[in-house]
């Protein structure tokens, strides 16, 4: 949606021309809401700060919008999201996650974390790299770069799609 402004729209009175403004602002917003998301899932190496080094850990992502969160787990939690993935790649998992599976132990799944999608503020990638930034309200920041192209394209679209302020 084009931005308000007096050529465009006609109005000389800044006042209107705001007024405009928020009222684009909230339709874009309803338009947003109104959208189906997916469940969404993948495979993404998750970057960890920590106060001497930084490592990166293999997680698996799954985005669920009805329920408004982002879950990160070390191992794929559902047995749907393991039908799709040869045993290479379910060993590419955290140590204890594919000892687990080599062991043929029923451990479950550890989430590592789970974030709401309403206390989201920004939402950045790097196509090249594979990279998706998240930051959310309280200072936490999540960089995930995802194992393929398909896997970036598919989350970039479906983040792309939620309200920030």
């Amino acid at each position: 949606m084009p931005s308000a402004n007096k050529e465009n729209i006609g109005f000389k009175n800044a006042g209107q021309i705001q007024i405009v403004e928020t009222l684009q602002k909230r339709v874009s917003m309803d338009l947003k809401e109104d959208q189906d998301f997916p469940r969404i899932v993948g495979r993404f190496t998750m970057l960890r700060r920590g106060v001497w080094h930084d490592r990166e850990q293999m997680c698996w992502a799954v985005l669920e919008p009805e329920c408004g969160t982002l879950s990160l787990w070390d191992y794929p939690p559902s047995v749907e999201d393991r039908a799709d993935l040869d045993s290479k790649e379910l060993l590419s998992f955290s140590k204890s996650s594919s000892s687990k599976v080599s062991l043929g132990a029923n451990c479950p799944p550890k989430l590592l974390k789970s974030l709401n999608l309403h206390t989201l503020i920004n939402f950045d990638s790097n196509p090249y790299f594979k990279k998706i930034f998240l930051s959310f309200e309280g200072n936490m920041s999540y960089c995930l770069t995802a194992q393929s192209h398909v896997v970036f394209d598919e989350w970039t679209q479906n983040l792309g799609g939620y309200d920030m302020p």
